[in-house]
């Protein structure tokens, strides 16, 4: 496939990789700094976003208009929604517009047979992933380097390929026509497992230490087995009493698996809000209490604190 060229000037590279693979991308760019140095290249990722810019609005304006886009292969490529689904997709439909050329790069093993990018030819050169190249992995990313300089040349003026008027008008057209914007529609499967990642049994175990154990197993005791009674009583409701049981028991069980404090504050906050209500409607009425609405407020309060310090993060 013939690609259009430009006359003399910077050609636009777009880096498309996993976060996780930060590094690999940072020590390509090093290797491709000869060609930066000459004036010959430019280079775009994420992390050029300036703060308070819209991120999704950035990576688009730039992998739309980007003369090379590397795609860095490893396994956190393939199994990233964002760089799988939207950029990768995005970047093969320039490539068959012949208005960008994607160049896989083979940072890792990973399964990649049949991928939407195998029919294109990756780099390095001899299809060995990077790691591969052992002890000396600059001899991978110099064969890399090798074959990016040879698609920048042929940019720059390929004499078979169209002429710089041509691609001046592709370019005009690449800029009044732009592809949609982004969007991030991640599959519910997709939502939920970023939904658990926010959980682990390590953040429940670093709760149940020390003195936290005392707190963990009195607000267990309190939330889980005292307030649905004390609901259950109230309403003469064997279901209503079910239903809040199974309430608490969520948030109960979000707050104590949680890795975040945040979550932690929103848990305490419903539970001071529930314990409040039924401390100012239920209490006096059932147990002939007294107390102004004030001293239960400073109760609820303090408990909150105990709780908060239970359910912060550890």
């Amino acid at each position: 496939m013939l690609f259009k060229t430009k006359p003399r000037e910077t050609i636009s590279i777009f880096y498309c990789y996993a976060r996780k693979d930060k590094k690999s991308r940072d020590t390509l760019a090093e290797h491709l700094s000869n060609l930066k140095w000459q004036g010959l290249i430019t280079e775009w990722h994420d992390f050029d976003i300036s703060p308070g810019q819209e991120w999704e609005d950035e990576i688009a304006a730039h992998l739309d208009t980007a003369d090379i886009i590397l795609l860095l292969i490893t396994r956190n490529f393939m199994a990233s929604y964002y760089c799988h689904e939207v950029e990768m997709k995005r970047a093969i439909k320039r490539h068959k517009a012949r208005e960008a050329r994607v160049i896989p790069i083979l940072i890792g093993h990973v399964d990649w047979e049949n991928a939407p990018f195998s029919k294109l030819q990756a780099l390095p050169s001899n299809g060995k992933p990077v790691s591969d190249w052992r002890p000396d992995k600059d001899k991978a990313y110099t064969n890399i380097c090798q074959g990016i300089k040879t698609v920048v040349n042929e940019f720059l003026g390929n004499p078979n390929s169209l002429s710089a008027a041509e691609w001046n008008s592709s370019a005009t057209t690449r800029q009044s026509k732009r592809l949609k914007p982004l969007k991030y529609a991640p599959s519910p499967g997709v939502r939920m497992q970023n939904v658990l990642r926010n959980f682990s049994f390590d953040a429940f175990r670093r709760r149940s230490r020390n003195y936290l154990i005392a707190l963990l197993f009195t607000f267990g005791v309190v939330d889980l087995l005292v307030l649905p009674y004390f609901i259950y009583t109230w309403s003469v409701s064997a279901v209503l009493g079910i239903i809040v049981l199974i309430i608490v028991s969520i948030l109960f069980i979000t707050g104590t698996f949680s890795k975040h404090s945040a979550i932690g504050g929103i848990v305490t906050f419903v539970f001071f809000i529930i314990w409040t209500v039924v401390g100012l409607l239920y209490l006096p009425g059932h147990y002939h209490l007294s107390w102004p609405p004030a001293t239960i407020f400073l109760i609820g309060f303090i408990v909150s604190l105990f709780r908060l310090e239970l359910l912060r993060k550890h």
